[in-house]
C-alpha cells in the first residue's frame, strides 16, 4: 500500500475510487493497494491494484475496525479484542 502525492500520474494507477467511485484526478493524492483481486474457479489469480482518495481509505479502515471490533470469533478464534487486550498487558508487564 502506498500514497501517491497529487500530480504524480501512471497509467497503471487504478483511475477510479474502489470506496466513493468517483475518478481519481491527477491533482487527487490517492491510496493505492497493490495485490489479489479476482481468483478464477481454476484457481488462477489475477493481480491488480485499488485506488481510493485518502479521505475515503480513511472511512474504509474506520468500518473495517468496527467490523473486527463487533466479530464474535468462534471457540476456537478468540476475539480480536481480547488478543489485543492480552497482547497490551503483556507489553505493560515489561
Amino acid at each position: 500500500m502506498s500514497l501517491i502525492p497529487a500530480q504524480d500520474v501512471h497509467p497503471t494507477y487504478p483511475s477510479m475510487c474502489h470506496v466513493c467511485g468517483k475518478v481519481l484526478r491527477s491533482g487527487d493524492s490517492a491510496i493505492v493497494h497493490d495485490g489479489r483481486v479476482h481468483t478464477n474457479a481454476d484457481n488462477g489469480t489475477e493481480y491488480g491494484a485499488i485506488g481510493l482518495h485518502t479521505e475515503c481509505a480513511t472511512i474504509l479502515a474506520m468500518r473495517l475496525i468496527a467490523d473486527v471490533m463487533k466479530h464474535k470469533g468462534a471457540e476456537h478464534e478468540p476475539r480480536v479484542v481480547l488478543s489485543l487486550s492480552r497482547i497490551r498487558k503483556a507489553i505493560l508487564e515489561d
